[in-house]
């Protein structure tokens, strides 16, 4: 079965429509800029589209030719994705969309390399008599982020974006909107065949957190359990860095609860309706390394699940 980045990753692609905080780990992606609005059929937009496509399905294809690139695996594209901002604006206006600059964005598999990617150029001019000059390898850290599944039209996210905010700003996060952070919208409908109230968009912002903000006026999410890692004295010496960074695998092993979260596609078990399950209320880390007792990290995630 081919590898589905959708699938594998759903706490980057399948948000629940509540908001949550998250690392976005560094990633290659495809990368096509422009300015203008998104909606003019003759736009930069539309023809980046194009473009990514074209060597997106030449690196998908490549196994079938006589060019194979080292560890290949059969995997399904991933969804187009765009970053987006506008010259003195804190965030995005969507009344002026002709004042838009973006860029069109296509996850890679980590075996494409730069190497790879300048090849797929080369063949995809080659086979398709077309100039894909515009499109540039690009490796993208985006670091902490707010982010949220928005349902419905994109003219409709201006409240998604206001929940988004408030949320970040109760558990002490503020945005960091500046160069090289970005309004993100990762698209996983095609509005050509889906009816508009029915899209699904992923939109994240880049967030910081707010100076001076202590255990005492933010709510800490850094595990799935409850568990305040950003206390435990363990962090730094055993190199842990919690489960949500450490995608599920923090120093004693993999988490069980870790990877039912991520399976669900929710960021701690406050978002799961199923709060305080089987699996939580029996799964404890090893005490000696200063595990928060079971019962308080238990109540911490109802604390979670009242913020919503």
């Amino acid at each position: 079965m081919a590898f589905d980045f959708k699938k594998e990753y759903k706490e980057f692609y399948m948000p629940p429509k509540k908001p949550g905080i998250l690392t976005v780990p560094a990633m290659n992606y495809l990368a096509v800029r422009g300015t203008g609005d998104p909606n003019d059929e003759n736009g930069e937009y539309k023809a980046s589209i194009g473009l990514l496509y074209g060597i997106a399905f030449t690196l998908k294809m490549s196994y079938k030719g006589d060019h194979k690139i080292k560890g290949y695996f059969e995997y399904v594209v991933p969804p187009l994705e765009g970053f987006w901002w506008q010259d003195g604006i804190e965030g995005i206006d969507y009344a002026r969309k002709q004042d838009f600059h973006f860029i069109s964005l296509m996850r890679l598999p980590d075996f494409v390399t730069a190497e790879e990617f300048d090849w797929a150029v080369s063949e995809a001019a080659r086979k398709k008599k077309t100039d894909f000059s515009k499109v540039e390898f690009l490796t993208y850290d985006e670091g902490e982020c707010v982010q949220c599944m928005h349902i419905g039209s994109y003219d409709d996210e201006p409240a998604t974006i206001a929940a988004m905010h408030e949320y970040a700003e109760q558990q002490g996060y503020e945005t960091d909107f500046c160069t090289g952070r970005y309004h993100h919208e990762i698209y996983l409908s095609d509005p050509r065949k889906c009816d508009i109230s029915r899209l699904k968009t992923v939109v994240r912002h880049p967030v910081k957190k707010i100076a001076g903000a202590t255990k005492e006026n933010r709510i800490l999410i850094d595990s799935r359990c409850g568990l305040h890692c950003t206390g435990c004295e363990y962090k730094e010496s055993c190199g842990c860095g919690g489960c949500i960074e450490t995608m599920g695998h923090p120093f004693h092993g993999k988490c069980p609860v870790a990877a039912c979260c991520q399976d669900k596609g929710i960021t701690h078990c406050g978002q799961c309706p199923d709060i305080p399950c089987t699996l939580l209320t029996q799964y404890s880390c090893d005490p000696e390394h200063g595990d928060t007792p079971k019962g308080a990290r238990i109540e911490q995630c109802r604390k979670w699940k009242e913020l919503g």
